[in-house]
């Protein structure tokens, strides 16, 4: 018989010279009959698919500021994936940014024109593009930035030039 040592416990451990039945050597893990199954490990998504995926799901709750962010990652990354395009392209639709939308949908048709699925997509949206009427912003709820403020010319003054303007007029 195997040479049976006990612990603290009282519990008695085979010897780790000899091995237990089934042919696991002794001192090596056993596993137990109630333990779950480990589960397959799930495949790594890329950053950008990760990021189009979060887009997708920003997408849907209608964040769509953030989806286009989420979807310019993804496009950085990985430029030539067609469906990345469309989808900014929608987020762009549903902000009301027709021409960037349109400009998305062409570049989605260009990297897929065999496609057929994606090309249906995107002669869809076009559609919608289209007829799409630009809406009205209500004149309270417009911000104009830095950039946007005009600013007039500098007022001329006699016949000055540059130099009497630095450094003073003759008089």
């Amino acid at each position: 018989p195997a040479a049976r040592t006990t612990t603290l416990t009282g519990i008695p451990t085979p010897s780790p010279s000899r091995t237990t039945l089934g042919g696991i050597p002794a001192g090596s893990p056993v596993p137990s009959p109630t333990a779950p199954p480990t589960p397959p490990p799930t495949p790594q998504l890329s950053p950008a698919e990760t990021r189009f995926l979060q887009a997708l799901d920003m997408i849907e709750r209608k964040q769509y500021r953030d989806a286009v962010q989420y979807l310019n990652f993804a496009i950085s990354a990985q430029p030539n994936v067609a469906r990345y395009y469309l989808h900014r392209g929608i987020a762009h639709l549903k902000q009301g940014n027709a021409g960037m939308a349109k400009a998305d949908f062409l570049q989605a048709s260009r990297l897929e024109p065999g496609n057929a699925e994606l090309m249906a997509e995107v002669r869809r949206w076009l559609q919608q593009v289209t007829t799409q009427q630009p809406v009205p912003v209500p004149a309270a709820s417009r911000q104009t930035s830095q950039a946007q403020k005009i600013v007039p010319p500098p007022r001329k003054e006699d016949n000055g030039g540059f130099w009497s303007r630095l450094f003073g007029k003759k008089k």
